[in-house]
């Protein structure tokens, strides 16, 4: 009987212990499941930090490559304040402008006010007479090159020229407000570096398409189709006489005052000239002289 009651304490016992171990056991899993679902909480909350981060990082890569391409393009076609200015400053730079890209151009320089206050803006007069091209290049590089001057009223006129010889030659006289724009951080004009600027063609716009006659003096030694009593003629060849006496033989293409040897029309005993005296091509046709 003894041994029955010993034996179900101990039995008990060790159910006891058993269930308070499982307890224990338990608490400690329990934990140990709450500190990592606290660790994976605390990593997830760190990665989606590191998201933004990330995100964060490439915008600002992205600001800066476009900073770094507006910096490229104002150092290669911006503009700089010019640091001190006076006459002597602004006619060197002018003059540096025509010797490189307007060589034939002359201009009058002029100073409007104060020249001995280096700090501050300056106006300046500019006039001439060149071709629309030597114009077109100043202008062009005044305004493209890194110095910053502003061209004020500019006025541009057609003006005819004639010259020893008597070609008559059109080209264009101006009149132009310079201004130089001064800061103190600027550019020191005398260490400006002229760069590349990209230059056309152009024509002078003013010329007229149709144009009064005049006797161009490239046109004199030349034949006057006008004059010429046409002899003979074959399905190739022309035979004229000038007023002087003399024979010419002419054919197709052949160059006159003006103009040149259009056709021969060996059917209606004609040849035909086509002339420009006034900016237009007109034909002029002679015939067979019957006599």
């Amino acid at each position: 009987m003894r041994n029955e009651v010993r034996n179900s304490i101990i039995l008990a016992s060790l159910l006891i212990i058993i269930f308070i171990m499982r307890i224990v056991l338990s608490a400690g899993t329990a934990k140990q499941i709450k500190a990592e679902n606290d660790l994976l909480a605390k990593n997830k909350a760190e990665l989606a930090s590191l998201q933004y981060i990330i995100i964060d990082t490439m915008q600002i890569y992205h600001i800066k490559q476009n900073i770094s391409k507006l910096d490229s393009w104002q150092e290669q076609n911006g503009k700089s304040f010019v640091a001190r200015d006076n006459s002597r400053k602004t006619w060197s730079y002018l003059n540096t402008i025509i010797q490189n890209y307007a060589p034939i151009l002359d201009i009058n320089f002029t100073n409007n006010g104060d020249d001995s206050d280096e700090n501050s803006n300056h106006d300046y007069h500019i006039t001439g007479t060149t071709d629309m091209q030597s114009l077109y290049s100043f202008i062009n590089h005044i305004e493209n090159q890194k110095p910053f001057y502003i061209i004020n009223e500019p006025r541009i006129n057609r003006s005819i020229q004639f010259e020893e010889d008597g070609t008559r030659v059109s080209k264009v006289s101006f009149d132009i407000r310079l201004q130089s724009i001064v800061s103190s951080a600027g550019l020191d004009i005398n260490n400006n570096k002229f760069k590349k600027i990209a230059s056309h063609k152009i024509s002078n716009f003013f010329n007229p398409k149709i144009y009064s006659p005049y006797d161009d003096p490239k046109e004199i030694n030349r034949l006057d189709s006008e004059k010429l009593v046409l002899l003979s003629l074959t399905p190739q060849k022309a035979f004229v006489k000038t007023d002087d006496g003399q024979i010419i033989e002419m054919k197709e293409g052949h160059r006159v005052a003006f103009g040149y040897l259009k056709s021969i029309n060996w059917n209606n005993q004609t040849i035909t000239f086509s002339l420009n005296k006034i900016g237009i091509y007109k034909d002029f046709i002679l015939e067979l002289n019957k006599e």
